[in-house]
């Protein structure tokens, strides 16, 4: 990779990053997101739940999607080629190979829902992303619909995708803070 394709790259990177640093689903994760239930002897167990609208959260996918399809080049996966050139320096390298490493062990382990045994949270999201709202995976697509046709299961897959976003997005901004930094040594 030459240095005026990293500079590419990197502006790419933080364009993408502030526009979901920016986004309304971000502000509606920070000020509602919430999941609880109040039950009573003989009644049926009542769920409140507080997550984004369906328009922010498509909005925000459409943007996210840059960073966990390998066929962008400011994936995450993809970004592990930009963070190997040379011109990076060996504390940048270890920063984003740490962040990455810590949200691939996060994306592997069962998700804090366990319902029917629990679910791998890096499957919940593909589940999400490309069975319901961006492609129509056949496989994934049968799984989201018996979910969505579910509303107690729904509530609590919809809630922790959520979670597994923000944990995703955090990631995201973490790396840019250290794309910023290249960016800046590229440019001088």
């Amino acid at each position: 990779m030459d240095i005026s394709e990293a500079i590419e790259i990197s502006k790419l990177y933080i364009e993408k990053s502030e526009k979901l640093k920016n986004s309304t689903y971000l502000k509606s994760i920070i000020n509602s997101l919430s999941l609880g239930f109040s039950a009573k002897l003989g009644e049926p167990v009542v769920l409140q739940k507080s997550v984004p609208n369906q328009e922010s959260v498509d909005a925000f996918v459409l943007t996210f999607r840059f960073f966990i399809q390998n066929n962008e080049k400011i994936s995450l996966r993809c970004m592990r080629d930009f963070f190997d050139s040379d011109f990076i320096q060996i504390h940048e390298r270890n920063g984003f190979n740490k962040i990455r490493n810590e949200l691939n062990s996060y994306l592997d382990n069962i998700s804090s829902m366990n319902i029917n045994g629990g679910i791998i949270r890096r499957q919940l999201l593909e589940t999400i992303v490309y069975g319901g709202l961006s492609h129509a995976n056949k496989d994934k697509k049968e799984v989201y619909d018996v979910w969505r046709n579910d509303s107690f299961i729904w509530s609590f897959y919809e809630f922790e995708f959520n979670v597994i976003l923000s944990n995703i997005l955090n990631a995201i901004l973490c790396i840019q803070s250290i794309v910023l930094k290249v960016l800046s040594r590229l440019e001088d």
